[in-house]
């Protein structure tokens, strides 16, 4: 079947609008989360829900932010594969870990009230039409997430600086999304990124805190972008 100009463009408006506004509402729950953390620590999310009296990002400032999200969750969403259902997992996907990424950059803290929600919708998604993995790749995925950082948290725990119970849920997520080939190149990759910036912020201020969300955020979008590429390689060095 050969589409019409006119109807390549509807096909394009009806796949993109959606995951646009995707981005849109990741964009927006990062700011809201980003403005209203303390305060849903302190008294809860329904404490808080209705509260307007939060700073405003100026205009400017609020494009770059939504734009760059918008962007990350298009990239994800068209490099994905041409599955429509697909490309919107990886769309929600990409916003989730934004949304995460950003607050834990922030606030140096991973926000359940997204992670969780993310978890429940890969479980479901693996489930019933696994866009990434299957069900039974899922939950080995979240299991070996789960156990890999709970092992290094257990070879650490006389250590300040180590992974907290966040990014054990983070990674967790994570592997129900991907699977548990992927997850563990994820979790190597983002010690990498972590490890380079740690160098290079080092030497400008020994003080500042270290976040994992970020690194892991990244990670993950880079192996999800080059999924083909990934797998290929390690079945190559391991068969």
């Amino acid at each position: 079947m050969i589409l019409s100009p006119a109807g390549d463009v509807l096909r394009a408006l009806v796949v993109f609008t959606p995951v646009c506004l995707v981005g849109v509402l990741a964009a927006e729950a990062a700011r809201w989360l980003d403005q209203r953390l303390d305060r849903i620590l302190d008294l809860g999310v329904l404490a808080v829900i209705g509260d307007a009296g939060m700073t405003r990002m100026q205009a400017g400032h609020r494009f770059s932010f939504d734009a760059a999200i918008v962007a990350v969750v298009l990239v994800a969403a068209l490099c994905s594969g041409a599955s429509p259902m697909r490309m919107t997992s990886a769309a929600l996907f990409a916003g989730g870990l934004s949304v995460c990424a950003w607050i834990d950059w922030r606030h140096h803290i991973l926000p359940d009230l997204v992670v969780f929600p993310l978890l429940a919708l890969g479980l479901c998604l693996d489930a019933a039409c696994h866009p990434f993995v299957d069900a039974m790749s899922g939950l080995s995925g979240g299991i070996i997430g789960a156990g890999t950082v709970g092992f290094i948290r257990f070879l650490g725990r006389w250590h300040k600086g180590c992974m907290g119970t966040g990014d054990l849920k983070f990674l967790t997520m994570i592997g129900v999304w991907t699977g548990p080939i992927l997850v563990v190149v994820i979790l190597s990759v983002a010690s990498l990124i972590t490890t380079a910036v740690l160098l290079v912020l080092s030497n400008r201020d020994r003080s500042l805190p270290c976040c994992f969300g970020p690194a892991l955020a990244v990670a993950t979008l880079g192996c999800l972008l080059c999924e083909g590429s990934v797998v290929a390689g390690i079945r190559y060095f391991l068969i």
